[in-house]
């Protein structure tokens, strides 16, 4: 998808993020190429909880996707 993402739909930057104490979602961002931008501490948006979580943020641009050597194909 992301492949698709930068090569067909020419997108230029992926930006995403995960709740800060999810480890293995920020994990994810981190293998795929993501780089970690910072953090943002924000009132919960989710029903399930309510109180003040910590998002990392995560960003991926074309150009370091495509400087990675894995990702040239």
């Amino acid at each position: 998808m992301i492949n698709y993402m930068f090569k067909e739909a020419e997108i230029v930057e992926i930006s995403s993020g995960a709740v800060k104490d999810n480890t293995a979602s920020c994990r994810i961002f981190e293998k795929l190429g993501f780089n970690k931008v910072g953090e943002v501490i924000e009132e919960s948006p989710y029903i399930f909880y309510d109180g003040i979580l910590t998002f990392s943020k995560y960003e991926l641009t074309r150009e370091d996707y495509f400087n990675n050597e894995n990702n040239r194909i």
